[in-house]
């Protein structure tokens, strides 16, 4: 059973990290300034697989995004009214089992919801190192546009922007793809029974 819920309990908050930081790099570490300077004020969205919490999303405003610190020049270019009027997308994972699954195409809907729907941003930018390929492949197609693209501490690192109409067009532009991972496996179980 999937369940979504929005974390905002300091113990939830660490676990989302830690479970962040396993995904990313193997090691499930927590810290702690990230949690009380970054999660705390944002919105965090964790997805349960049968209780356990195994993958989720963190939204951002204003000077708390992230990506304002990998790409400091061009947010100092902006100005404090843009970046006030943007969301980030930012912390996207999901256990590694469950990638290609079910699980990801609903955490993948749900974002599109909160990005197109629910918090209804003037902007959303959010930044994708070239080494992950399919998300690279997802954010360009619910992209308006390119902000930088450029060599960071991350490798090869693209800024990108979307409105929220846009990001309301994922579930048709990845509607088979979502379909055959929401379908799939139930389909495959009922044809080896």
């Amino acid at each position: 059973m999937y369940t979504f819920r929005r974390l905002t309990d300091l113990t939830d908050l660490e676990d989302f990290c830690r479970g962040y930081m396993f995904a990313l790099e193997g090691v499930a570490t927590v810290n702690p300034r990230a949690v009380e300077h970054y999660l705390m004020p944002s919105h965090v969205v964790g997805l349960y697989v049968d209780g356990e919490l195994s993958g989720g999303f963190v939204m951002a405003s204003g000077k708390n995004m992230l990506w304002t610190r990998i790409f400091p020049e061009y947010a100092a270019s902006r100005g404090d009214d843009w970046l006030e009027a943007c969301r980030d997308i930012d912390g996207v994972w999901l256990d590694a089992s469950l990638r290609g699954t079910a699980a990801a195409a609903l955490l993948w809907l749900r974002i599109a919801w909160d990005a197109g729907v629910g918090l209804r941003p003037n902007r959303l930018v959010y930044c994708v190192a070239h080494s992950r390929p399919g998300l690279v492949r997802l954010y360009d197609d619910v992209s308006v546009g390119v902000l930088a693209d450029e060599h960071t501490a991350q490798g090869p690192t693209r800024l990108l922007w979307s409105t929220p109409a846009k990001f309301r067009t994922l579930p048709f532009t990845y509607g088979p793809r979502l379909l055959k991972r929401l379908f799939g496996r139930r389909m495959l179980s009922a044809q080896a029974a």
